[in-house]
């Protein structure tokens, strides 16, 4: 199997939709925007980059322990168990694996999270625009 397939096999279990959400990206010519100051957008500008900001000091922080709390509670049920399963019968000892970097990475995705919000801007937006994330 070719790289392209594997990536396109991994987005088809991990990502479902994904390709089709780029792909409707593309066609409707929608358009990616970060709402910021004029004198930060002049700097994204001028310097080519984006900065990231801690998680942890943003309102809505809380989400990190959240997603890790709903990604704890699948993997003790009974859909984690079948996805182990399914997984160990394919790839034998990567669950072990994953579970030892999960443990080992937990405490650093609580307190070293970097995000940027970055909206979708349909072409029917651009005389209103609007601030949804």
């Amino acid at each position: 199997m070719e790289l392209e397939e594997k990536t396109l096999r991994y987005h088809e279990i991990f990502n479902p939709g994904l390709i089709d959400e780029i792909g409707k990206v593309v066609r409707e010519k929608t358009r990616f925007v970060y709402y910021t100051s004029a004198e930060t957008a002049m700097s994204i500008l001028r310097n080519n980059e984006l900065w990231l900001r801690n998680a942890t000091v943003m309102n809505d922080f809380s989400e990190i322990n959240y997603g890790l709390s709903l990604v704890k509670s699948v993997f003790s049920g009974p859909e984690g168990d079948r996805f182990r399963n399914a997984v160990e019968d394919i790839f034998p000892g990567t669950i072990k694996k994953a579970d030892e970097l999960f443990s080992v990475w937990e405490h650093d995705l609580r307190l070293e999270t970097y995000i940027a919000c970055v909206s979708l801007h349909g072409v029917t937006e651009d005389k209103q625009g609007r601030l949804s994330m």
